[in-house]
């Protein structure tokens, strides 16, 4: 039964729901070497696809894993991921790609 004009989701549809990232969403890496590199979160998508065409290159799969993974958590539960140097190599390459 509904009162007045509003009713709840329902526990599937707020299950369903994908929170939408503001511009100002980032994700920090940390390269060996001891750069930093800050992506948007808009980014994600192209850097993970150019990650996954660079899959044949020693730590793009990892890369592209560790990026899914923080890019799925809420902005304030992300971490800076640290990079090894292959896997900042590479993802320099997917960097210079989309750019």
């Amino acid at each position: 039964m509904t009162t007045g004009g509003s009713t709840a989701p329902s526990a599937s549809a707020r299950l369903l729901h994908t929170p939408t990232l503001s511009s100002s969403d980032v994700i920090d890496f940390r390269l060996s070497d001891g750069t930093s590199l800050r992506v948007q979160d808009e980014q994600l998508r192209q850097i993970y696809q150019a990650l996954w065409d660079l899959s044949d290159v020693p730590g793009a799969i990892s890369t592209a894993a560790m990026l899914m993974h923080e890019g799925n958590q809420s902005a304030r539960f992300r971490h800076p991921i640290e990079l090894n140097a292959a896997q900042g190599d590479v993802l320099r390459q997917a960097l210079g790609s989309i750019r």
